[in-house]
């Protein structure tokens, strides 16, 4: 689905009734797909894997079950005045990326886990898919990742990166959030002070947040919290460039 010069809007507010259901969901607009800020509207959708492209108005979207973030590759038929068709797209598109703006990143999952998977293929068609990243938000764009049924995780698999230039991120699972080796997640750090931009939120609300000792959380304030199975645990790291290693509940770090 494009917007070549606007955005994919849900025109209710309406947040059961579902938008889009699909296999496959490629989103590519120009400005915004759903809406973020005060008139907050996303794009309700039952689909197994999505890619998604915006800029200035950000990224919205609620999937109704669980969600795979990785390649999408959609051929449809483009119907002429004299009733022939021909292939239109086909090309493939991987991430779910702002190119510009700022444009935040509001994706959630209510009743399933998310699972983030590097991209296989780089620029194909003058389309940049962005490997070793999974979530790209430009600039100063915020990121929240919510799986939020009881039993749902979020994971990050191998060189499934999390990203913002200078924003925010929460990462915010019902259970466990896992990070595969060298899925890392990075926002930076351009006022030269902690906490006046771009911290790192990790919630795990009744499991663990386990780390691979090759993943890294690249800020000057990060915070980690179990809640649930093993009471609540929540604290601060004032740290720049360290390397977390094993399970946020045994506090391990190298």
């Amino acid at each position: 689905m494009y917007a070549e010069t606007g955005s994919i809007l849900d025109s209710d507010a309406d947040s059961t009734t579902q938008d889009i259901q699909s296999s496959g969901l490629k989103l590519n607009a120009a400005i915004g797909v759903g809406v973020l800020g005060a008139s907050v509207n996303a794009i309700e959708t039952t689909v197994t894997t999505l890619s998604a492209r915006a800029t200035s108005g950000g990224i919205n979207v609620l999937e109704a079950n669980e969600l795979i973030v990785d390649d999408v590759t959609v051929t449809v038929q483009n119907v002429a005045l004299d009733a022939t068709s021909v292939n239109l797209d086909g090309v493939a598109q991987s991430d779910v990326v702002t190119t510009a703006g700022n444009g935040s990143i509001v994706l959630r999952a209510t009743a399933g886990r998310i699972t983030l998977k590097d991209s296989s293929s780089g620029i194909l068609a003058g389309l940049t898919n962005l490997i070793g990243k999974a979530v790209s938000a430009n600039g100063s764009g915020n990121i929240l990742l919510s799986a939020g049924t009881t039993g749902s995780s979020i994971e990050a698999q191998a060189g499934a990166d999390i990203e913002s230039t200078s924003g925010d991120i929460s990462v915010v699972a019902a259970n466990a959030i896992t990070l595969g080796a060298g899925a890392d997640i990075l926002t930076g750090d351009t006022a030269g002070s902690p906490g006046t931009v771009g911290t790192i939120d990790l919630r795990a609300l009744a499991g663990t947040v386990d780390l691979s000792t090759t993943s890294n959380l690249d800020r000057r304030q990060w915070r980690y919290s179990c809640i649930g199975l093993h009471q609540r645990e929540s604290w601060l790291v004032d740290q720049h460039d360290r390397q977390c290693c094993g399970v946020c509940r045994d506090r391990q770090y190298s």
